[in-house]
């Protein structure tokens, strides 16, 4: 199977963090770009797609607030958090782990994800 330099970048985000469950960079309309994910190809297509949505509506509500693109969002529920990250304006990367997982160093990948990401671009 040939990988590319984005499934790369992923993979090394979800194998340096004890619960990562996956990551998905997508297109502003929640196309999968590329994935790494130990919840299967379908599972992390469908948290992508989701979270895109979620996205999108977010950054249109914050931009009738006139508060500008959300640049980091983080949500934690009672069994997974979920990162997402902005790329560019048009591309996002979602991380999903296990709840009680390092937050902090989470948020310290998806920034480093994500300038990989768009350098790559």
């Amino acid at each position: 199977m040939t990988t590319s330099v984005f499934s790369e970048i992923l993979e090394e985000v979800v194998q340096s963090l004890p619960g990562a469950r996956g990551a998905i960079f997508v297109d502003w309309e929640g196309e999968a770009v590329d994935t790494c994910s130990t919840i299967g190809d379908t599972g992390i297509k469908l948290v992508g797609a989701y979270w895109g949505i979620v996205y999108r509506h977010l950054r249109a509500s914050l931009k009738k607030l006139e508060a500008g693109s959300p640049i980091e969002v983080v949500m934690s529920f009672s069994r997974q958090l979920v990162v997402i990250r902005r790329v560019t304006d048009d591309y996002i990367v979602v991380f999903t782990l296990a709840e009680g997982s390092n937050l902090g160093r989470a948020l310290g990948l998806m920034d480093w994800a994500a300038g990989k990401l768009r350098a790559e671009m």
